[in-house]
């Protein structure tokens, strides 16, 4: 009867069957020692018997090992485990899992990761070429993109002469030549791209510090930004093509889009704005800007201790609390105001024509004095001297310190001048008082 059952599941297949003592083939004459049931086909599968879920569950005392296709809820193979029915991908202990991640997502608990249980760092690959590298050594690497970190890794451990640690690179080529280079951080497409034995270098944006070789604590934020340099260190660039061009240039600080631009070798700068000192190349510079412009708003030299404030051709300065509530007198000419006043030491006008801009003129043959009575008279109607403005004028239009001096100067040797005339007539009236005494 057995043969019988045999013969006609051989023909009922369509497949050769072959039957030992202990196994059977299907598809096969030579069953696998080792298997009880040996399938063998290139055109057809092993079909498991299919149910729902609610079919499944109303097997009576499955036995352990039972496989079944379920047809509904979460669609696949499940095999009872003694207890209850576990997917195909399901873990059976803390340790191990059947199966792997699903593309599609798969329910995890508390104890599931991603990585490794030995000793070796963790590597992603893209099409066979290395994307991502987690260190496990004390150089605590990581390495994200292709190419990324590609001189200090290789496809185990760090280089032995390539010691280079604490390293971050995240984007496509990130530190690609580190070798010995410690504690960079470099974010974005080939950002410190050649470093090789730079370290703590921040480089934040697409080809940020891309030609850096040795240079140290660099911070670098922007597309473009420090592009070129190589060597220069503890220099700031914040903004797009910032320092784009430094080379050995070191403590510089530009923020700025295209702030310091052109600058290759000078050291110890300030830029501020976009394009600030974008043609400047020397040291110890200061350029406060919203333009290429190479005299703008605010321009210093730390050397000679400078600094000068609208440098441009219009313009002032203004120092004050100045709003709609306190309007700020602007009239025309003047570059300073200072609204609460002015403490100095010293202080100097510099007259910047000829001397008709003093009142040394009062001594020349031709200057008619006004005579006394019409000094008087002048005074009595306007309670001012001539050529002397009025009170009401100074509130209005305020003391032009140089003219207010010219003024005062002009009255002086006036005085001068009428003292003189009051003097010979005192010496005539002293003549004539001896004839009479005679």
């Amino acid at each position: 009867m057995k043969k019988i059952l045999t013969l006609a599941l051989a023909f009922s297949c369509g497949a050769a069957l072959a039957q030992k003592t202990d196994n059977v083939g299907i598809g096969t004459t030579k069953p696998d020692p080792s298997a009880i049931l040996d399938l063998n086909s290139n055109t057809k599968g092993l079909l498991l018997p299919r149910m729902n879920q609610a079919q499944r569950d109303a097997i009576k005392n499955p036995a352990a090992g039972l496989v079944i296709f379920q047809t509904d809820q979460v669609v696949g193979t499940y095999t009872f485990d003694g207890t209850a029915w576990q997917p195909s991908n399901a873990r059976t202990s803390a340790v191990s899992s059947v199966g792997a991640w699903d593309k599609q997502g798969n329910a995890i608990d508390g104890t599931d990761f991603l990585g490794s249980t030995n000793n070796f760092p963790l590597v992603f690959k893209v099409n066979g070429i290395k994307a991502g590298y987690i260190d496990n050594t004390d150089y605590d690497n990581v390495f994200i993109g292709r190419f990324s970190g590609q001189s200090t890794v290789t496809s185990g451990a760090p280089v032995a002469t390539n010691s280079g640690g604490y390293n971050l690179g995240i984007g496509s080529k990130t530190l690609q030549a580190n070798t010995t280079g410690a504690s960079n951080t470099a974010i974005g497409a080939a950002a410190l791209f050649s470093n090789t034995i730079g370290y703590s270098n921040l480089g934040l944006g697409g080809f940020a510090l891309f030609q850096n070789v040795s240079g140290n604590t660099n911070t670098a934020i922007g597309l473009y930004s420090m592009f070129a340099n190589q060597s220069g260190s503890g220099n700031i660039a914040i903004g797009s093509s910032s320092l784009e061009k430094n080379i050995s240039g070191g403590n510089n600080v530009a923020i700025g889009s295209g702030a310091g631009f052109n600058n290759t070798a000078g050291n110890n700068n300030v830029f501020i704005g976009f394009q600030g000192g974008y043609s400047e190349t020397g040291s110890n510079k200061l350029y406060i800007s919203n333009s290429s412009a190479v005299n703008p708003l605010i321009k210093g030299d730390f050397n000679s201790n400078w600094v000068k404030v609208n440098s441009k051709t219009a313009g002032y300065l203004a120092v004050g609390d100045f709003d709609a509530g306190t309007p700020m007198p602007t009239p025309a000419g003047y570059r300073l105001i200072v609204q609460d006043g002015i403490l100095t030491e010293k202080l100097k006008v510099a007259l910047r024509t000829d001397g008709m801009n003093w009142a040394d003129y009062v001594f020349e043959p031709s200057y008619k004095l006004m005579p006394l009575e019409e000094v008087e008279k002048y005074t009595t109607i306007n309670k001012h001297l001539p050529n002397v403005p009025s009170a009401d004028e100074i509130t209005k239009e305020g003391i032009d310190v140089a003219k207010v001096s010219k003024m005062f100067m002009e009255k002086i040797e006036e005085l001068t001048l009428y003292i003189i005339e009051l003097n010979k007539e005192i010496k005539v009236l002293k003549e004539q008082q001896k004839g009479l005494n005679k």
